[in-house]
């Protein structure tokens, strides 16, 4: 997920959520949060729209990453815990926080992945697919298509 700022309470529901949920889950997890820049920082100069990567003007990032060892299979349910995270900023958060591809979620529809992943670069993207590869050669659920999804 990414955000241009993070209140008080939201930083104390992320923070509450650490103490309380995270702390208890036994599996390998682990919280990335990179601080992005935000609007003056040198990421912002390349406009947002003149490549795939629309997310310029953000501040933080964060990747919330959960797994399981040795070939044991991921309980049913538990990408809740990561959700769950997420919640304690994106409800209170006014506006659509977007997400990285290469942070990807698969729990993401196609319709959610276009609009998390590349906010309005999506069109201008499906143009360039369209012209490169309009065979689908190069394609996952959550990728850009040449063709209307």
């Amino acid at each position: 997920m990414m955000t241009n700022w993070i209140s008080a309470p939201e930083l104390d529901k992320f923070t509450d959520y650490w103490y309380t949920t995270a702390n208890n889950i036994t599996r390998d997890w682990y919280c990335i949060i990179d601080i992005h820049g935000g609007p003056t920082s040198a990421i912002t100069q390349v406009d947002h729209d003149s490549t795939s990567y629309p997310h310029r003007n953000a501040l933080w990032k964060f990747e919330l990453y959960d797994r399981v060892a040795n070939n044991v299979a991921y309980p049913a349910g538990g990408q809740k815990f990561l959700n769950g995270w997420v919640d304690t900023v994106q409800d209170t958060y006014p506006g659509t926080l977007g997400m990285y591809i290469n942070y990807a979620d698969p729990e993401l529809n196609a319709t959610q992945a276009h609009n998390q992943y590349w906010l309005g670069n999506y069109e201008k993207l499906t143009d360039i697919k369209k012209k490169y590869d309009p065979n689908e050669v190069f394609m996952n659920p959550q990728s850009v298509f040449a063709s209307k999804w």
